[in-house]
């Protein structure tokens, strides 16, 4: 590849992601940070050849980011998704370093989420009436949610 542009790699990166199995959400995602430092690089005057991109345009882009009033968990999830394209062009050897693997994301809160009480969980059995199938299925499915812990997303996807 002779051409070490965003954009003539972005489109290449997405499709190796699509490629390697990465889920239609996961793309959406790269895609969309991808795009935002296209954005800012011509606004901004950010380097727009992969290979030109050092540590101090890296902490440029995330100072304006973070000047335009993102958040850190958004700041966080754009620089992330930028390194991960980074992290490929350099095992393709594409760039010769990874210039945002030098530069640490920024630290977010640990989020704990509290599990449900015994009282709370009688609560919610108890708005369920059994009378019917549906009930039934509810509570069943209910119970399966909070014994396993299982992802909403997987819990949609599974199959009888």
């Amino acid at each position: 590849m002779t051409d070490h542009t965003f954009e003539t790699l972005i489109p290449v990166y997405l499709d190796a992601c699509l490629a390697e199995g990465k889920t239609a959400k996961t793309i959406a995602a790269y895609r969309e940070s991808l795009q935002m430092y296209l954005r800012l690089a011509h606004d901004e005057g950010l380097p727009l050849n992969v290979r030109e991109v050092t540590v101090p345009d890296v902490y440029r882009y995330l100072a304006v980011i973070r000047r335009r009033g993102v958040g850190d968990a958004t700041q966080h999830r754009r620089h992330r998704e930028v390194k991960h394209l980074f992290s490929w062009l350099k095992k393709l050897e594409l760039v010769a370093e990874n210039s945002w693997q030098k530069v640490p994301l920024i630290r977010l809160e640990q989020q704990i989420i509290e599990p449900f009480s015994p009282a709370d969980i009688e609560r919610l059995l108890a708005a369920m009436p059994v009378t019917d199938a549906i009930g039934a299925r509810n509570r069943a499915f209910t119970l399966f949610l909070l014994d396993t812990g299982v992802r909403a997303s997987e819990a949609v996807g599974l199959t009888l």
